[in-house]
């Protein structure tokens, strides 16, 4: 309950920001997402952990239905006034836990989740619910932010994320991801990668962080050689640049 409280007072600072930043909007991003949901105007959607409901929206143009569903009710309002402004009549946004998801066995035929299980203390539960709510023959999406396999790289890496948002929790290889999909009872596969250019004095303006200066001492250290985080750190003109990695995945559920 702890890091639930964490990550809804941490979001509701960020709701606005979250929405209107260029990477959370990125058209080729999306277009890798939704080319792998492979979706069809018959499909109902749920979109797990849907914040401002970008996903959710696009989603909408496509499938019959689209529910999105989180626990920041700032990040819902800001969903349901999205999708009213686009015209979309075919959505629904939900506030709930989406480690125990309040829908039927089988009620979606398409089940995705973006930039979300770094942020949740147990993602094998997450999955878990995501692939109980997957209708025989669906598929469940996640894109997520991962790190490389050096595991003193990724620790420091998953630091200094906690140190800028303190809702984050920890970033998976793509290993893991299919890991936990597989355990889920689904038939994993790696389907795409990118990266989401950042610049740190504009992502910490729009991530709320409680120590800003702790975390460009972590990025100074970085690009100084002594730490470095594994996302191509670098000072260009001045500013601190650098690339989360994101790995998109698939898991397919059997038909029968």
């Amino acid at each position: 309950m702890d890091h639930e409280r964490t990550t809804v007072e941490q979001f509701t600072r960020q709701a606005a920001g979250f929405s209107s930043a260029a990477a959370m909007n990125d058209a080729d991003a999306m277009s890798l997402l939704l080319d792998a949901a492979r979706l069809r105007p018959e499909d109902t959607v749920l979109d797990v952990a849907c914040g401002p409901g970008i996903v959710t929206a696009v989603a909408a143009r496509t499938a019959a239905t689209a529910v999105g569903i989180d626990l920041t009710p700032e990040m819902l309002e800001l969903a349901r006034a999205r999708c009213t402004e686009q015209g979309l009549d075919n959505t629904r946004f939900d506030l709930g836990d989406v480690t125990e998801l309040p829908y039927d066995d089988g009620e979606f035929s398409r089940v995705v989740c973006r930039y979300a299980l770094h942020h949740v203390a147990d993602p094998a539960a997450v999955v878990g619910e995501m692939a109980r709510v997957c209708a025989p023959g669906g598929r469940v999406v996640v894109a997520d932010m991962i790190v490389g396999p050096d595991p003193k790289v990724a620790a420091r890496f998953n630091e200094a994320e906690r140190t800028r948002d303190p809702s984050h929790v920890r970033s998976m290889t793509e290993g893991e991801l299919l890991k936990l999909l597989r355990g889920a009872g689904l038939r994993p596969e790696p389907v795409g990668a990118y990266s989401l250019p950042m610049e740190l004095d504009a992502l910490l303006a729009r991530s709320a962080s409680p120590d800003p200066d702790a975390v460009r001492a972590i990025y100074d250290a970085a690009i100084g050689g002594r730490q470095p985080l594994g996302i191509g750190e670098r000072r260009e003109g001045g500013r601190v640049r650098f690339a989360f990695p994101i790995s998109v995945v698939t898991g397919d559920r059997d038909a029968s």
